[in-house]
């Protein structure tokens, strides 16, 4: 008995052996390798959506880099003082909430960073006859153009500005997915690491086939506004250059917006029309100047939010101005009262 045990014990063994690396090639049905997603162009679909999707989150601009926190920070609205924005009203930074809330900025945005260096790896990686038309210029522009952005973003929030002290430390800017401590740079490396990104990616985006002719042979285009297109990214190199002081950089890239507002017939991009803040009927107005749209995130649920942030419901949370405050910010004591969106942006809900 004794030898058969040892038999089979073998037996086993072997088996195991052999068979133990073909088991472990086996994935999770909910998981997918790295190598077999970005086989096909869908993968860099998705990896983009992903990143636009973690984006929306209200650690990002679903609401604290939106609405909220930073918007806070402005001094845009009458905070509650026994509310949750009170010690951000404050520059409170080190109190817990106020400390949270940073921790998740900086975390969530840099985990989309991270996924936009995964997407320029593999795009890297790629042969570009694995997309469709013109997709592979397209992707890679967004997803540097992106990193650019980010960063940027993350520069404005967490560093000093370049006419402070452009030799101050900046924030880690990471080009590449790993675990290793990225050093931080001066404020001046940083952000010439933010208008490289930005520069590679405005080069890229300008071969999008969205970028066409219409029938008079007017340059046209289909804007897509739920995506870091060609006109984000100059308008994006236009603000960057500016917070450098590079006026002259700046408004050459601010023009490229203007000039296509202005000039090119079915742009997809035009000023808001003074006759829709005329409306009488409330759901006519477009308040948010859609037409002028550059860049926007879709949040599934941000009607719950505003209607949260801005109405009664939010209690000692709202965010909303007083009337002096309003006032000030659409600097109606120098003359600027009629502007619309001093005229038409307020209304009052119910006894709030």
């Amino acid at each position: 008995m004794n030898k058969i045990y040892q038999i089979i014990c073998v037996f086993c063994a072997t088996f195991f052996l052999t068979s133990c690396n073909d088991w472990l090639d086996v994935s999770p049905k909910s998981q997918i390798k790295e190598e077999d997603h970005f086989g096909r162009e869908g993968g860099f679909t998705d990896q983009l959506t992903g990143i636009y999707t973690a984006m929306c989150s209200q650690d990002m601009y679903g609401l604290n880099m939106g609405i909220g926190f930073v918007e806070v920070l402005s001094h845009s609205y009458d905070i509650d003082g026994n509310g949750k924005w009170r010690y951000a009203n404050e520059f409170n930074y080190s109190e817990l909430s106020s400390e949270e809330t940073i921790k998740n900025i900086w975390k969530s945005t840099y985990a989309c960073i991270a996924n936009a260096n995964i997407l320029i790896q593999n795009l890297e990686e790629a042969d570009p006859n694995l997309f469709t038309g013109s997709n592979y210029h397209v992707y890679r522009g967004e997803a540097y153009g992106l990193r650019g952005f980010l960063h940027f973003e993350l520069m404005r929030l967490f560093a000093c500005a370049p006419a402070m002290d452009g030799n101050a430390k900046g924030v880690p800017y990471v080009t590449a997915y790993s675990t290793d401590v990225t050093p931080q740079k001066t404020v001046n490396e940083t952000m010439q690491m933010v208008i490289s990104d930005l520069l590679l990616a405005h080069d890229e985006l300008a071969l999008d086939t969205l970028n066409t002719y219409d029938y008079y042979g007017t340059p046209a285009y289909d804007l897509p506004v739920n995506r870091f297109n060609f006109f984000a990214c100059a308008a994006t190199l236009a603000k960057a250059y500016l917070w450098m002081g590079d006026t002259q950089n700046a408004l050459k890239y601010a023009n490229e917006v203007i000039n296509r507002v202005e000039n090119v017939r079915n742009g997809g991009l035009y000023w808001i029309h003074f006759t829709n803040m005329q409306q009488t009927n409330r759901n006519e107005l477009d308040m948010m100047f859609t037409s002028e749209h550059l860049f926007q995130l879709i949040i599934n649920d941000w009607e719950d939010i505003g209607n949260y942030y801005f109405m009664k419901e939010g209690g000692s949370n709202v965010l909303n101005p007083s009337d002096a405050t309003a006032q000030n910010i659409y600097e109606v004591d120098m003359g600027y009262g009629n502007d619309y969106r001093y005229l038409k942006g307020y209304e009052q809900d119910g006894d709030a």
